[in-house]
């Protein structure tokens, strides 16, 4: 029983490896729509607490999205990976949003997309910009 048990964990684990395996990458900003955002919203989850972001904070944030490099080859599974989440909303000013969830500063996607693994320092870019808008 103990080899039949140890044998389903091995496929699951080599499975899910392959499932992550190589996707292609996305050009640099693909996330954000064309025109002028004029605020960024935040939400930090699950705490549900909310802080917005203007001006010099709400562009740190933009130029963060602007720098993504998006590949969902991940060096860890998103959905093992235990961190504080946040849903940043962009504020356009024809009145439209968009809206991205970007996971313990290592993941990020489309609200309900695919998640894409943000590289160590763009992670601690975001960090630093949250940080400056919550302090």
């Amino acid at each position: 029983m103990k080899k039949i048990i140890s044998l389903i964990l091995i496929l699951t684990i080599v499975l899910s490896i392959a499932g992550c395996a190589y996707q292609p990458k996305a050009e640099k900003g693909e996330l954000l729509n064309e025109g002028n955002i004029e605020k960024v919203e935040l939400m930090l989850m699950p705490e549900m607490s909310t802080y917005t972001a203007e001006g010099k904070d709400a562009q740190a944030l933009i130029d963060c999205v602007e720098e993504l490099e998006l590949t969902t080859e991940y060096s860890t599974d998103p959905n093992m990976y235990d961190a504080k989440a946040w849903i940043l909303t962009f504020n356009y000013s024809n009145g439209e949003t968009l809206k991205i969830n970007l996971f313990g500063n290592k993941f990020v996607r489309l609200a309900g997309k695919d998640w894409f693994e943000i590289p160590e320092e763009l992670g601690n870019k975001f960090e630093t910009a949250i940080q400056n808008i919550i302090k």
